[in-house]
């Protein structure tokens, strides 16, 4: 019996499908976990204290920002290395990588428990009954930092070696837990900081089993620490410019939700963080593929450029029906969604859901490109769009936010997305990594503007009649199916139905492991 080839090439389409198709259903494990324990999370803590909740744990995700691109350069190198069959650089890049994000993260730890204080007391509108107990968690919150970075590497070098499946496995109950165990704690009568521990034990829990992982499947590491001038050079070089990219990205993600908590208050930040949570959510089950496209365009790149430009394309058209038709039917039921999951006070939300659809849209179309981008040899082009689209959106919010409260957030968050996607798009062009007239095709264009007009139909109708929910889900749904059936027959070309085909073929076949057959 052979062993197995340790440098595998890259998946072909229909592998990317499959992976992809795993990643989709991680994400709807985590949209299940979300219908169901959100509410009672909220109802459980109240508007004020989720806010609270909701806050410390944003923070921490801006503390992940000092793995300083290392994650990406562990697993764009490390994919480049087995493409080379250079095996004796990739512990060096694990090793050195980690030792770095390790003694980062602990200062980052160190800084965020020494500044709770002043972040609680004098940048945030905490009420003062929750100030203390807010600066309490945020200490608590600092000792998830150091695990969190790491975490990142673990899982790039799993997936520069292509064990994308077990990722995806590990993904979804990590983000899951992070919404069962405050809610858990919560229905307990336990304090927001006893919450935060929690998290702080999965996290820590994470990355030991991820280590292990890393260390089973992975056998090359146990080689150990050695240093090797040049490809540290490579691997912090790379990372510089990833870190230049990570922050702007990360704030473009939040700054809405930073800013309403900081001029609107928490009570606004709930209002507006519940329906942002039903896209954002919608917007990683889209991107549910992009840690299989990054290393595959990386590849690609090197070996075949029409290729390149053919799976760029494929996953814009897929990724564009699949949210403009679900867009579609959370849009038109957006109040009966908010009314039914959260109650009768999430009303008000609806327009804000309604209008975050069509960012999560465009945002989920930028990244891929932005993938695209960064997977190649242009991530300075995407840093410098990024700090751009970083200035713009910082603008709108202060515009419009000023008029319209949490819809004029909203409104901004729709703008920039849609000025990140023209930008990218118009680089990847440039550059010559896609055609102009390859990069999308005009039935595809033609099938999104027809969502579009027939859901502000849909909210016209609603208004005017004001129909039972029933009607509503059933109507938006049956528009929806019709839209599906028709852009399976006239928008996706051949080879990408048969891709699709045939990864929804392993799944009616009920396998574990994308086999043998290429696509």
């Amino acid at each position: 019996m052979t062993a197995p080839d340790p440098t595998p090439g890259p998946p072909r389409t229909g592998r990317v499908a499959w992976y992809a198709g795993l990643g989709v259903a991680a994400q709807a494990a985590e949209i299940v976990v979300m219908v169901v324990a959100l509410p009672l999370l909220v109802r459980s803590l109240g508007a004020d204290k989720y806010g609270v909740l909701n806050l410390v744990l944003v923070i921490v995700s801006y503390l992940m920002l000092l793995n300083c691109g290392l994650a990406q350069a562990l697993t764009k190198l490390s994919a480049e290395a087995l493409g080379r069959r250079a095996l004796h650089e990739v512990p060096m890049y694990f090793w050195i990588a980690n030792a770095a994000v390790g003694v980062i993260g602990l200062g980052g730890a160190a800084a965020l428990a020494a500044a709770a204080p002043f972040l609680a007391g004098r940048v945030f509108s905490i009420p003062p009954g929750l100030a203390r107990e807010a600066i309490s968690a945020l200490q608590v919150a600092a000792l998830a930092v150091p695990t969190a970075v790491i975490t990142l590497n673990l899982t790039g070098v799993l997936e520069a070696h292509q064990h994308f499946a077990l990722v995806n496995a590990l993904r979804a109950p990590w983000n899951v837990l992070n919404t069962l165990l405050p809610l858990a704690g919560a229905l307990a009568g336990a304090g927001m900081a006893t919450m935060i521990w929690l998290i702080v034990a999965k996290n820590a829990l994470f990355a030991l089993v991820l280590f292990a992982l890393c260390w089973r499947l992975v056998p090359v590491l146990r080689a150990g620490f050695r240093w090797e001038g040049e490809v540290a050079r490579r691997l912090f070089v790379f990372a510089g410019w990833t870190a230049l990219l990570s922050p702007t990205v990360l704030v473009l993600s939040t700054l809405d939700r930073l800013l309403t908590g900081a001029l609107l208050g928490m009570k606004a930040l709930t209002y507006y963080a519940v329906p942002q949570q039903i896209t954002n959510t919608l917007g990683a089950l889209a991107r549910a593929g992009t840690p299989v496209l990054y290393p595959t365009f990386s590849r690609l790149f090197e070996s075949d450029r029409e290729r390149l430009s053919a799976l760029h394309r494929e996953a814009v058209a897929c990724i564009a029906l699949g949210m403009a038709l679900v867009g579609f039917v959370v849009a038109v039921c957006g109040r009966e969604i908010l009314t039914l999951w959260m109650g009768s006070d999430f009303a008000q939300s609806a327009t804000v859901l309604q209008i975050l659809c069509l960012g999560a849209f465009f945002g989920s179309l930028h990244q891929i490109t932005s993938t695209l981008l960064q997977g190649t040899r242009y991530v300075r082009w995407v840093v410098a769009i990024t700090y751009l689209i970083f200035a713009a959106e910082g603008t709108l919010l202060w515009a419009l936010m000023a008029r319209g409260g949490v819809v004029g957030a909203a409104w901004a968050s729709v703008l920039t997305q849609l000025l990140a996607l023209v930008l990218l798009m118009g680089t990847a062009v440039r550059v010559g990594l896609v055609d102009r007239g390859g990069l999308v095709s005009a039935r595809l264009v033609a099938t999104c503007a027809a969502l579009l007009v027939l859901g502000l139909i849909g909210l016209k109708l609603k208004e005017a009649l004001a129909p039972p929910p029933w009607l509503v889900f059933s109507s938006a749904a049956a528009v929806a199916a019709a839209g599906a059936w028709l852009a399976w027959r006239q928008v996706l070309d051949v080879s990408t139905r048969t891709s699709l085909t045939r990864a929804l073929a392993r799944v009616r076949g009920g396998l574990l492991a994308p086999g043998a057959e290429s696509a």
